[in-house]
Formats: C-alpha cells, sequence, structure tokens
C-alpha cells in the first residue's frame, strides 16, 4: 500500500512500500480488469493513437507483468498508465474508479506535457519514477519492454531519443536494484536497436 504521497509537480514523490509481487502466481482476471477495460475504451474513444499504442499497449504491459508474477493491483495500474497521458482522463478520474493507491502510481507513471523539450520532459519523468520506487519502476520496465516487443515485431523503428530514455530508465532501476525480473530481458531488447545517444 502507498506510505506517502507528495504531490510535488514535475519533480513530485511518490513513496510506496507496495512490492506488487505475488511468486508463481499470474493474473487472475477479476472485476478490476473488467473495469479498467471499459474505463480505456470510454477514455480512449474518438482519441487517435499510433499503432501499438492505446488499449492494445495497455493490455500488453500488463501481460509482461503477469508472465512475471506481479499481482492483479499492478496489472490494474499498466493498463491504466498511459490513460493520463493519452487522454482527456486525469488522476482524479483514476482515484474515483479505482481508488488512491493506484491512481498514485499512475500519476507517478504520467509525464508533465508542458515540460519541454523531451530530453528535460524524460529526464523529469525518470526522476518521478525513482523517487517512487518499486513497483513503479516495474511497470515502467514492463512499459518499455511492450514497446520493444511490439516494435521488433513489427519493424517499426524507435527514434534514438526514445532508445536513450529506456536506457537511462534501465540504468535508474538497476542502481536501485529495482525491477530484478524485468531488467534482463529490457537489456536483451535494448542490445538489439542501435547504441546510446547523448539526448537523455
Amino acid at each position: 500500500m502507498l506510505s506517502r504521497v507528495d504531490d510535488l509537480g514535475v519533480s513530485g514523490c511518490v513513496v510506496i512500500s507496495y512490492d506488487g509481487v505475488v511468486d508463481g502466481a499470474g493474473y487472475r482476471p477479476g472485476r478490476g480488469e473488467e473495469r479498467a477495460l471499459a474505463f480505456l475504451a470510454d477514455a480512449y474513444e474518438g482519441v487517435a493513437t499510433p499503432a501499438g499504442k492505446g488499449l492494445e499497449h495497455a493490455r500488453a504491459v500488463a501481460d509482461v507483468l503477469s508472465v512475471n508474477g506481479y499481482d492483479e493491483q499492478l496489472q490494474l495500474v499498466a493498463l491504466l498508465h498511459d490513460v493520463v497521458e493519452d487522454t482527456s482522463r486525469e488522476v482524479s478520474d483514476v482515484r474515483a474508479a479505482f481508488g488512491g493507491d493506484v491512481a498514485a502510481m499512475v500519476q507517478a507513471l504520467s509525464e508533465d506535457a508542458t515540460v519541454a523539450p523531451y530530453a528535460r520532459r524524460k529526464r523529469a519523468l525518470r526522476e518521478t519514477i525513482a523517487a517512487a520506487g518499486r513497483p513503479v519502476v516495474d511497470v515502467a520496465l514492463a512499459d518499455k519492454i511492450a514497446i520493444l516487443r511490439h516494435a521488433q515485431l513489427t519493424g517499426t523503428k524507435v527514434p534514438k531519443r526514445k532508445l536513450a530514455h529506456y536506457r537511462a530508465t534501465l540504468a535508474l532501476a538497476a542502481a536501485a536494484d529495482e525491477a530484478p525480473r524485468l531488467r534482463p530481458e529490457l537489456e536483451a531488447l535494448l542490445a538489439t536497436f542501435p547504441g546510446p545517444s547523448d539526448d537523455t
């Protein structure tokens, strides 16, 4: 469960003591997932999303966590992690529908679109994710794994600056010894793409 939430804007801090892992257990579909999928379907209605994003991507991120033994609550966060960035839904909408713990994690995973340029915005997002720690870091890595899997499957080019952001996110997870179940796959996927860029 969340032990403390401070809303400090771009460099906000979410301190979480919930670890989000259930050893040996995959996702057990329940009402939470059904409500999240209905919430997402409504939120994304009429919203143009690139191939591999939107509801398809949300499911893929939840699946990464499921096969790695993460519990239902964290898979719920995975389903919802982009809804604030991609749609008109706000953190308060997530809180009203799914509670404060889920909303705080979604907030920590949502970048502030008003921060520019790209490198500064992504740096601010990584700082928020690093401050949140487990299990927000786990969802962040699962997000990158799902995107890179899709890129490999479809032959989609991933911009160098995005790859640099992914490598920096992996580095922060490694430095904090977070997400040990997910780091090896993300590292292996990144090794198949062009090398690091300074544009982080």
